[in-house]
């Protein structure tokens, strides 16, 4: 069964520029901007609506679409034909009071999109701007509740993401929960979170993409409910990392909560006690990674939510995890990867292959901290 979103998809709809019978398979549904600042989320909506189910939906080359409202289109054996860009509002007032809330980490979401069979292909052109500059100006480092994450996937399975780029977003740039079977090839994407796999999340493939600024590649955080977070057959090859305006805190990381319920002060865990979840983060594979000055070339944190009494509780086990070919520099001092596991569930067999990462200060190969670690379980560098 699927899990549900805590929100209701929106059915609102007007004519499409594409005149086509509703649910008919094998339909097309042309969708162009009104223009003169109208919103087009109605009319993408509709041919969602009636190319979704086994049709295609197209959004023409050079073409700029006004998302002035929040969308959760469901669709099953969908081709979209992605050539031109939507663009999100800068109504920070709509944004933070009508995006649809995710209980996950006390988040929004402006985009949801739901469903299996899901081919995207932007062709080099299309995608998304998040019009980020002005949450960040507005927000000044303070990120507050109903700022919205630009595209979600949340339930989705067999899903291709091709030529697609996401700049400038609100937040994580993409986002994906309870995804299966999820292949992306030669993607951008800027600041923030580039691919953020969250819990229940299985066969994810993201080959040939740029990420600049930002967290980098991220498995997490998880952990942070009392529920199953797994995450298992990750692989993301051929990265570049670039830093940009002073930000890039990693190249690829995976980010645990601790194994106890403890107090929370953040917005992102609602003032609620958090932590205690389970699971997995297995078979996972870093590689190809050209480094460009993250603050980090990889890390494994197992104590997000810790307030000093419960560093070391994770329970979700990491193992399996590979970092295969990576070069470039960061931009810290000589420590270039941390490592700091769970006591209650050490991690295990964690690979460095052809890692030839130098610390930007002194030109040195970087070292590696480790913490919370089985004996032997790290390969190819040296603990300090």
């Amino acid at each position: 069964m699927r899990a549900q979103l805590p929100v209701l998809a929106l059915t609102a709809s007007v004519a499409v520029a594409a005149v086509v019978e509703r649910r008919q398979e094998n339909s097309t549904c042309t969708v162009q901007p009104l223009g003169d600042g109208q919103d087009d989320v109605p009319q993408i909506l509709d041919a969602f609506e009636q190319c979704g189910q086994g049709g295609t939906v197209v959004f023409p080359e050079g073409q700029e679409y006004n998302i002035a409202t929040r969308l959760n289109p469901v669709v099953n054996n969908v081709v979209i034909e992605w050539r031109g860009t939507w663009v999100f509002s800068t109504d920070l007032d709509y944004w933070r009071n009508n995006s649809y809330p995710i209980s996950f980490q006390n988040h929004a979401a402006g985009f949801v999109l739901t469903g299996d069979g899901i081919r995207i292909n932007g062709y080099g052109t299309g995608g998304i701007n998040g019009n980020g500059d002005t949450w960040y100006t507005a927000e000044a480092g303070h990120t507050q509740p109903g700022r919205p994450m630009p595209f979600v996937f949340w339930n989705v399975s067999d899903v291709r993401v091709d030529n697609f780029s996401v700049r400038d977003p609100q937040l994580w740039s993409i986002n994906i929960m309870n995804g299966t079977d999820m292949y992306f090839s030669n993607i951008t994407l800027t600041d923030l979170d580039c691919i953020a796999i969250k819990p229940r999340s299985y066969n994810i493939n993201v080959k040939n993409a740029l990420c600049r600024g930002g967290n980098g590649m991220a498995i997490g955080s998880l952990g942070q409910y009392l529920e199953d977070n797994t995450v298992a057959n990750v692989w993301v090859d051929n990265v570049t990392i670039e830093r940009y305006n002073e930000d890039m805190e990693n190249g690829a990381y995976i980010k645990t909560w601790i194994g106890e319920l403890a107090p929370q002060g953040s917005y992102e865990s609602a003032g609620q006690p958090r932590g205690g979840g389970w699971g997995t983060v297995s078979n996972v594979l870093f590689s190809n990674f050209v480094l460009h000055g993250p603050s980090l070339a990889t890390a494994i944190s197992q104590n997000s939510g810790d307030n000093g009494s419960f560093a070391g509780t994770s329970n979700m086990l990491v193992d399996n995890i590979a970092f295969v070919n990576f070069t470039g520099y960061n931009n810290r001092s000589e420590i270039g990867n941390e490592i700091s596991c769970s006591e209650r569930h050490p991690c295990f067999n964690i690979s460095y292959e052809n890692f030839n990462v130098t610390a930007l200060t002194n030109g040195t190969a970087v070292q590696t901290t480790c913490r919370y670690t089985e004996d032997g379980a790290v390969h190819g560098q040296t603990c300090t």
